[in-house]
């Protein structure tokens, strides 16, 4: 114990030749950054992200499209301030994109240390790290002007710092870091909501140690609160009423739950009411916000078997190995995804049932992926909200090969034993 113990205290080093490999890695995603893809919008959600960095620029106040919480500020403010020192949409491109390409490679040493420390085993760090870093989705993600990149390095930013807090005998300073780090993603994607905040007690999760999650929990949830307080109490001012998070969390609901929708999609063309969504086009945006709320649950009531089938449908969307969308089955795409991630979910199932007896250790990170499967089950689907889960599924699938690694190599130890022992000339 006290030489795991020594392990685990110790951050993870990646080493020469997988230092060369990051910078190499780095390399290529400014290749591909600067030479393949051009200075232009490649997907529709980044011109939203273009406007508001240009609109922050010249107001210094956070716009999405007419709306002031459409979503939430923090990928709309870093574009915005980077735009106010480069003054160009290229230029901007340029240094997101550089920006994001070391995320990506801080994120990948981020999740090595993350699963050395989960399964106590270097050869699993060096193998996250290297999932990471090739990762196809996470590499053509820091290419594009979206929150996923930003969001998913504060998630593996903020699960770490957790993990540090309980390894350093709940240290105060790792909580604090922990719900700060959580904050950021939350102004990234409000898709965490409350969730942060009873993380730490997963962690410590024992019938004897209630007083010691009611002290974490307090901690976190203060620390929090105390960070997402500037966006609460600038909502309150614009709206004379409390918003949360977004304005735009309810037309997701209603997205995914309503008459239209017979496929569980999550296309506006094609999968929501047209007449009822132009009425309430012009309405402002939190009583926009309340009447698909209103709609959403009236439908699941009146249709409550529907909605279940449909959610059926959206759990195999979220999941779903190949992508969901027809555009993206075809070609390179199809089998860039369905060779990474699914062998890496296979994995993952497989590392979850190796380290079974681990599972209060590794209830945190289950708890996220319920969390997020729940939401988007609930809501709408695709692999797009998949894609914070992978670097866990990554540092999992990480997990078990290094158990069957050593597995497999104990068994080649254990067979040249017995082969020499049964030598001829030497006794059994």
């Amino acid at each position: 114990m006290p030489a795991i113990t020594t392990l685990v205290n110790r951050s993870w080093r990646p080493g020469p030749l997988l230092s060369a490999a990051a910078a190499l890695a780095l390399l290529a995603y400014l290749i591909v950054d600067f030479r393949v893809f051009p200075f232009e919008a490649r997907f529709p959600d980044e011109g939203r992200f273009i406007e508001e960095a240009v609109k922050f620029a010249a107001t210094g106040e956070f716009w999405g499209w007419n709306d002031r919480a459409f979503e939430m500020p923090l990928t709309g403010v870093l574009y915005g301030a980077i735009y106010s020192v480069v003054g160009s949409e290229a230029g901007l491109f340029i240094v997101a994109r550089s920006l994001q390409a070391v995320l990506l490679v801080v994120q990948a040493w981020l999740s090595a240390d993350l699963a050395r420390r989960l399964f106590d085993d270097v050869r699993a760090a060096s193998l996250a790290f290297i999932g990471v870093l090739a990762y196809p989705m996470f590499i053509a993600f820091q290419s594009l002007l979206l929150s996923e990149a930003l969001f998913i390095f504060l998630l593996v930013l903020a699960v770490w710092c957790l993990y540090r807090w309980a390894e350093a005998g709940y240290a105060r300073r790792w909580l604090i870091a922990y719900a700060v780090a959580a904050a950021a993603a939350t102004y990234t994607k409000a898709t965490l909501t409350w969730l942060p905040v009873l993380l730490p007690a997963l962690l410590i999760l024992r019938p004897a140690a209630w007083k010691q999650i009611v002290r974490a929990t307090a901690l976190a949830g203060l620390v929090y609160a105390l960070c997402l307080a500037p966006w609460w109490i600038r909502n309150a001012r614009l709206f004379d009423q409390p918003v949360w998070f977004t304005t735009s969390a309810s037309s997701n609901l209603y997205l995914g739950n309503n008459p239209a929708n017979v496929r569980a999609g999550n296309e506006w063309d094609r999968d929501a009411e047209t007449p009822f969504v132009a009425a309430i086009g012009g309405l402002p945006e939190v009583e926009r916000d309340r009447r698909y709320r209103a709609r959403a649950i009236a439908y699941v009531r009146a249709e409550p078997l529907e909605f279940v089938r449909n959610a059926g449908r959206k759990l195999v969307r979220f999941w779903n190995v190949v992508p969901n969308h027809e555009s993206f089955r075809q070609g390179a795409y199809e089998w860039a995804i369905a060779l990474s991630y699914g062998p890496a979910l296979v994995l993952a199932v497989v590392a979850a049932w190796l380290y079974r007896r681990r599972w209060r250790r590794l209830l945190p990170i289950y708890a996220l992926i319920g969390y997020f499967t729940l939401v988007h089950v609930v809501t709408i689907s695709s692999l797009r909200y998949r894609l914070p889960l992978e670097p866990f599924l990554i540092i999992f699938a990480a997990g078990a090969l290094a158990f069957l690694s050593r597995r497999l190599a104990a068994n080649r130890r254990a067979a040249r034993h017995d082969c020499v022992d049964t030598a001829p000339g030497r006794s059994v």
